[in-house]
């Protein structure tokens, strides 16, 4: 799966590439994640996972987050919240496989900077289903997850998730005709 995140081959019907490291993608995180989460009943579980083929794998994935095309990168971004969400393995040693950095990408990732871009996004691009759904569905993964759980005790957390009045009629009258209803 390592591999597959270096494929960027083209067919004549376009990138075939992109679709392999998606998968990739999402392969290396569901590995990490079971392996991860089953580490305690797992006698040699760094033979399973080592520390050092992991972190090729988050580097791997974050790379794929600053591709040109925008389904790998959400996927990428997708997936790397996930692994960010892990607790540590519950094996000896277990800091090995802790994500450098990963109070900052939380911080980044999971506050209110994330919620208010994506506000915003949604915002500039209401009549393109092709930003607004993403969107939608990132929030709904993040809410799921209790990614925003803390912006209640983060000062102005809460108010920067909210869409005054005027802003709520801008929105409906930036909708194409028949979404006005």
């Amino acid at each position: 799966m390592l591999a597959g995140l270096e494929d960027y081959t083209t067919d004549e019907r376009g990138d075939v590439g992109s679709w392999i490291r998606i998968v990739c993608v999402k392969g290396l995180a569901s590995f990490a994640e079971i392996l991860i989460t089953d580490a305690a009943a797992m006698p040699h579980f760094a033979e399973y996972l080592p520390a050092s083929r992991y972190h090729d794998a988050v580097a791997g994935i974050l790379k794929q987050g600053v591709e040109r095309l925008d389904n790998v990168r959400q996927q990428a971004g997708e997936q790397l919240l996930r692994l960010l969400v892990l607790p540590s393995p519950a094996v000896p040693q277990s800091e090995a496989w802790l994500i450098e950095g990963d109070h900052l990408m939380k911080e980044l990732f999971l506050r209110r900077v994330l919620a208010v871009d994506l506000l915003t996004q949604a915002k500039r691009n209401l009549a393109s289903n092709n930003v607004v759904i993403p969107v939608l569905q990132t929030f709904n993964v993040l809410l799921e997850g209790d990614a925003f759980e803390d912006l209640g005790d983060d000062p102005g957390g809460l108010k920067s998730t909210r869409i005054s009045k005027g802003e709520l009629h801008s929105i409906h009258e930036d909708l194409p005709p028949g979404f006005r209803e």
